[in-house]
């Protein structure tokens, strides 16, 4: 590694997970704190749970040392490798660019020396010490969940307009908004039963979400859409350090469908806690499971509406999933766009409604609309037509299909393509894994086995020379050179061909702007 010198800085990364948050406010401020009086002049920071591969502040600061010059910063400062490596894909990701970089990385409380093969050793068995920890903790959990329903004690989170006092759910009776009209106040529970309130009445989650936002005067517009708050923080000796959490508070007014939903068909709001709503595989969450077939321990607090009118909301909202205003129940109307269009000022889906002509031949006439706009949620009103987006893809197609054949031009054949060959650090790699192989076995030998094996093969896939999936490029650029293909293709088969190419079309309404194919090119 070269000298630090007066113009080598060091950068820091923090992380705490949400439940140290709700703990203590301040757990992210003493972490940076630390990292600040370590020398760090630039902080990244994530607040995430260990399991997760989602960190916004990690990859931000992987691409910001892959832009940065060799020599301009020194060091990388953390205060555990728990901290950091807690994502096995994105920390060995970071050592690359580090060991490229010529950077240091340092952890206040662990000594690790990242570029011997003991300290290689060292890091894959805290990483694996650090995930049996997190099973140990998961496991923890279970069994304090599974205590407190025998007890018949409320889960941890409350929803809207509850709070949990002694694990009991109680109202939340903290004023919460007041309508500059009429000077009338509104607490979080009294919301809550204003909600079932309008549901009754309009019997809609959609104009009881409207209805809602018109009353509070939710307006749709772009002031609206919430800004990604920014996981950096630049150090100035002479201001005091400030950062702003990512954890959000309970669900603000500005509601979407789902969330009306949620609260709707959630037990609590009958006296009911419920548990066991979630579908799982081999220990890991997979999927919630139907509001139908959650179980619920009743009797466990005060609610808000009887268990009879619970049970007619849901019976209500299954059976709209039966309307044709809400979904279509014709299986010769298959929408081919389904999950693949995304609104260009507001990044959600496409709802479809159509109208019949009237004529001896009616006919079915379909247009798509942002489902944002109906809720308050998103500006964009205009609506498109299938017409106009099969003739938007259709030309786009045209469009990529000349580029992306240019690429395959370049590579030529793939038998063209230079061989890939080992790297210094893949080589290393199959060495300590020689070595792992040779120790006495246990938990912690076969983690370190299990995660070194892992980078050796992300190594081996993510190699030097990049190549793009020609095969699938190829293959694309065969169908759509067939005249009319786009035209004469059924919907049933259009629906087939963007779920296996496209990750999203991109929609301005009227126009499509966009498309993002789902290969790498």
């Amino acid at each position: 590694m070269p000298p630090e010198n007066e113009n080598s800085i060091s950068w820091g990364y923090a992380r705490i997970s949400t439940e140290e948050q709700n703990l203590d406010a301040d757990a992210l401020g003493k972490q940076i704190q630390r990292l600040k009086n370590a020398g760090c002049t630039k902080i990244y920071f994530d607040i995430k749970s260990r399991s997760t591969e989602s960190r916004d502040g990690l990859n931000q600061l992987i691409n910001d040392l892959k832009n940065s010059s060799i020599g301009e910063v020194h060091s990388l400062k953390f205060t555990r490798i728990d901290r950091i490596g807690s994502s096995s894909r994105l920390f060995y990701n970071l050592l690359e660019v580090l060991k490229s970089k010529k950077i240091t990385l340092i952890s206040l409380e662990q000594g690790i020396d990242a570029e011997s093969m003991g300290g290689e050793l060292t890091i894959d068995l805290l990483l694996a010490a650090s995930k049996f920890e997190i099973k140990m903790l998961s496991h923890r959990v279970k069994t304090e969940i599974g205590y407190r329903r025998t007890q018949g004690k409320a889960n941890n989170n409350a929803p809207f307009g509850f709070m949990v006092k002694s694990g009991v759910y109680t109202p939340n009776n903290e004023p919460l908004v007041c309508l500059l009209s009429t000077k009338q106040e509104f607490t979080y529970i009294e919301v809550a039963k204003l909600i079932f309130n309008i549901f009754a009445e309009v019997q809609s989650i959609g104009q009881t979400c409207k209805k809602i936002h018109d009353l509070f005067g939710l307006l749709a517009s772009r002031r609206n859409i919430k800004e990604k708050a920014s996981n950096v923080i630049t150090i100035d000796d002479n201001q005091p350090t400030k950062y702003r959490s990512t954890h959000v508070a309970q669900v603000p007014l500005h509601f979407s469908k789902m969330t009306i939903r949620n609260i709707l068909v959630n037990p609590v709001y009958a006296g009911g806690t419920h548990y066991d709503t979630y579908d799982y595989d081999n220990g890991k969450r997979k999927k919630r499971k139907c509001f139908t077939q959650w179980k619920v321990q009743w009797g466990t607090h005060q609610g808000i509406i009887s268990r009879e009118q619970h049970e007619d909301i849901k019976l209500m909202i299954k059976n709209n999933t039966n309307n044709r205003w809400v979904g279509n129940s014709e299986k010769t109307d298959v929408n081919p766009y389904t999950n693949i269009l995304k609104c260009c000022q507001c990044g959600g889906g496409f709802t479809r409604q159509y109208y019949k002509n009237k004529n001896d031949n009616p006919t079915k006439y379909w247009w798509y609309q942002c489902s944002n706009y109906r809720s308050g949620r998103c500006s964009s009103k205009t609506m498109i037509s299938d017409k106009k987006i099969d003739a938007g893809v259709k030309a786009l197609f045209n469009l990529k299909a000349t580029e992306l054949a240019e690429i395959i031009e370049k590579r030529v054949e793939l038998s063209s393509i230079p061989q890939i060959v080992e790297s210094e650090e893949l080589v290393n790699l199959r060495k300590s894994l020689n070595g792992l192989r040779l120790l006495e076995p246990n938990e912690f030998i076969e983690k370190a086995i299990e995660e070194t094996e892992g980078r050796i093969e992300y190594l081996v896939r993510n190699a030097d020379t990049i190549i793009p999936d020609l095969v699938q490029i190829s293959a694309l650029i065969e169908m759509i050179s067939i005249d009319d293909f786009w035209d004469s293709t059924p919907d049933v088969d259009k629906k087939r061909f963007l779920r296996e190419f496209v990750q999203k079309i991109v929609i301005d309404a009227p126009v499509v702007k966009n498309i993002i194919f789902s290969f790498r090119y």
